[in-house]
């Protein structure tokens, strides 16, 4: 069940971005060294979302999350709860509700150049009697929401030699 919210790696964390939670236990902060990158994550994003293909989701959005999530964000009261078949749908109604730009979601944008989701979500009023998915234009967005990559936690002489360097001199967990 995921929580409506903004994040600093992806801009927006719903439907898709909560299928991260298929990967097991210490696996993720490996996933997080070999994707360090905001693109490079969003593909390995929509990749798992084709792999693990949920045919139901469910977010809650009674109180969601802006600004500088998943850690350093605030509360913000929207009371929604929305759901559908097509996770990429329901992201991007979540993207229509937060007024973030589909386009600034990296997995979003990989998914959209797939041919996998629509640009954007456009609403029939059936979909819509109550007027819900009217944009919360002021709803705080990352202070990422231009660039975040986690390349500055590698050794600061290692920087230049590129991601594959990168991904070699990462920490990993050691299991004794």
């Amino acid at each position: 069940l995921p929580k409506l919210k903004t994040h600093m790696m992806t801009t927006l964390s719903c439907a898709v971005k909560n299928l991260f939670g298929c990967v097991p236990g210490l696996m993720k902060a490996e996933f997080y060294t070999r994707f360090p990158d905001k693109e490079r994550f969003g593909r390995m994003l929509v990749d798992l979302c084709e792999t693990v293909r949920a045919d139901l989701v469910v977010a809650d959005g009674i109180v969601a999350m802006e600004g500088d999530g998943p850690a350093g964000g605030s509360p913000r009261s929207v009371g929604i709860v929305m759901g559908g078949a097509d996770l990429y749908k329901t992201d991007l109604a979540a993207c229509r509700i937060m007024g973030i730009e589909p386009q600034r979601v990296p997995y979003l944008c990989d998914a959209i150049e797939r041919g996998l989701c629509p640009q954007n979500f456009a609403p029939q009023e059936a979909d819509d009697p109550a007027g819900l998915l009217t944009p919360l234009l002021n709803f705080k967005l990352p202070s990422s929401y231009h660039k975040v990559d986690f390349s500055d936690r590698a050794p600061t002489g290692l920087r230049w030699a590129g991601p594959l360097v990168i991904r070699l001199a990462a920490p990993r967990p050691k299991i004794n």
